[in-house]
């Protein structure tokens, strides 16, 4: 007869992973420079920790339930078990895309400030760039120019002027103020006649 020899028994314990996090995609993933989207996810779970990363950069972010992107890039999240072994889980993906600012106009004048009454000097905000978008403010009702135009024509009324510049993905630059002063013209004299 063949002999046989069992061995002990061995217990085997299977951790499940964490629940898989699932990043919430906002709206739009596409921000301007300066901003930030703010990443979240849901289904946490507890005795777990949490690591933000991006596929070029690695590691980002340690910790938190969102992280605030400001760099262009794919990001993705980690959870990792605090208890033994550290099983995890890897959510899904989210590219985010930082568009750029339009550059900062700066407003100048065709005289010098201050006018007469019944006078008119032109701002500019320098060369016309048919793929941005101009709005002044005061707007045109006020300054006798567009809307949509570079510069503003027959600005006549005392005022601080700024303008906003727009490109095709919703970015914005505003400049800094420029003060209109229009001073009143001197009263006119009547000269009386005065004798016999």
């Amino acid at each position: 007869f063949g002999c046989v020899n069992t061995s002990p028994t061995q217990t085997v314990a299977v951790t499940a992973n964490p629940i898989t996090p699932i990043i919430t995609s906002p709206p739009t993933t596409a921000i301007c420079s300066g901003s930030s989207l703010i990443l979240t996810f849901n289904n946490p779970t507890i005795n777990t920790t949490h690591r933000w990363y991006e596929t070029s950069l690695g590691l980002v972010q340690i910790g938190g339930a969102t992280y605030a992107a400001t760099t262009s890039g794919t990001y993705y999240l980690v959870t990792t078990s605090t208890l033994s072994p550290l099983c995890f889980s890897t959510s899904n993906l989210i590219t985010v895309t930082v568009n750029a600012n339009p550059s900062t106009p700066i407003i100048s004048s065709n005289i010098a400030t201050p006018i007469c009454q019944g006078n008119s000097v032109t701002l500019s905000a320098g060369s016309y760039d048919p793929n941005l978008t101009y709005t002044w403010t005061p707007s045109s009702s006020n300054a006798g120019g567009s809307l949509t135009d570079d510069n503003i024509n027959n600005v006549t009324a005392t005022g601080s002027y700024v303008v906003t510049v727009s490109n095709s993905n919703g970015c914005n630059a505003l400049s800094l103020p420029y003060t209109v002063n229009v001073n009143p013209l001197p009263i006119v004299p009547i000269v009386i006649a005065s004798g016999p």
